[in-house]
């Protein structure tokens, strides 16, 4: 599992509840980054934000499903802009079940995380 944002307080958050799970995650500090790791990673789910500098999680998504067409993606934006973000997401095909909006609980995250097929089993 590959988790994406450009800042560190969420990066390292949704990390570290990920990492009490089963998978192995990696981390990346935005978009280009996301790519460069997943080319090297093939992560099964991108946990990633939207809005982030230089390449957004939409860039970044159809970057990464160029080489990784069956990842999944959940998606996290803390912008004003939801209904922008919902439009962007649509037009992925991505579920708007996948999209978490900043900030969010736990329960929240583990619920997107099982609907993208990857649920929580603590070690």
């Amino acid at each position: 599992m590959l988790v994406v944002d450009d800042d560190p307080p969420t990066l390292a958050w949704v990390a570290q509840m990920i990492s009490h799970c089963e998978y192995e995650i990696r981390v990346a500090y935005g978009g280009a980054e996301a790519v460069s790791v997943a080319k090297d990673f093939h992560p099964d789910c991108v946990v990633t934000g939207i809005v982030m500098p230089n390449m957004d999680g939409f860039e970044e998504a159809k970057e990464i499903l160029k080489f990784l067409p069956n990842c999944k993606f959940i998606l996290m934006s803390g912008s004003a802009h939801l209904q922008e973000i919902q439009d962007g997401h649509k037009a992925l095909g991505f579920d708007l079940r996948l999209l978490l909006e900043k900030p969010f609980t736990l329960a929240e995250l583990l619920a997107a995380l099982q609907f993208a097929g990857f649920p929580c089993v603590a070690q």
